[in-house]
């Protein structure tokens, strides 16, 4: 798993104008299963994305694929990706906040959102008692 960082180097409303790309950029990927997560970073300067990879230069192409990296000629955004092991989680995950209240997704809105009917494998956490499903 990699969890890749995006940071803005230009105006929001630059960033705007590229975002019914970025989305479909991210969909494509969600249904590909090469994308889990993603969301904004708070304050609004750039998201966060975990996605799933055999190796870094896999990632880095994806990346390379999204309207925000390709917009410019140096693109609209920096990246950095981290390869990560995740090893353990909350079998049931809950917010700490509404989510209208704070405008932060929690964990399951996210992940409902990120999966699809097709795509609803299991989380293995690393002493084995159980797993999360993705699909929320």
């Amino acid at each position: 798993m990699f969890v890749i960082e995006l940071t803005y180097k230009v105006d929001l409303a630059e960033i705007d104008a590229q975002m019914a790309a970025h989305l479909a950029f991210l969909n494509k990927y969600y249904a590909s299963g090469k994308l889990l997560v993603s969301g904004r970073k708070t304050p609004r300067d750039g998201g966060i994305i975990l996605a799933m990879g055999k190796d870094r230069e896999q990632i880095e192409a994806i990346i390379h694929e999204d309207p925000v990296s390709r917009a410019r000629p140096r693109g609209l955004a920096s990246f950095s990706s981290e390869r990560a092991r995740l090893s353990q989680g909350s079998p049931e995950p809950t917010p700490t906040t509404s989510h209208r209240d704070s405008g932060d997704t929690t964990f399951k809105q996210a992940v409902g959102r990120a999966s699809s009917p097709s795509n609803t494998s299991r989380l293995p956490l690393r002493d084995g008692r159980r797993s999360v499903k993705r699909d929320g």
